[in-house]
């Protein structure tokens, strides 16, 4: 195995890496904005409560 090999096997796993930690934002940033929304939702159905009496 030569330098070469083993830094192209360094950069395949920090590329591997980041793709995993990529996908792992995306999916917490979903449901982030998800919850957010959940509770806005509710928000407003309160908010439309409170006026219709």
């Amino acid at each position: 195995m030569t330098f070469y090999d083993s830094f192209d096997n360094l950069k395949k796993a920090l590329i591997s890496l980041i793709t995993d930690i990529s996908k792992e934002s995306v999916h917490l940033l979903d449901s982030f904005v998800d919850s957010i929304a959940m509770v806005a939702i509710d928000f407003a159905d309160w908010f439309n409560d409170l006026f219709r009496r």
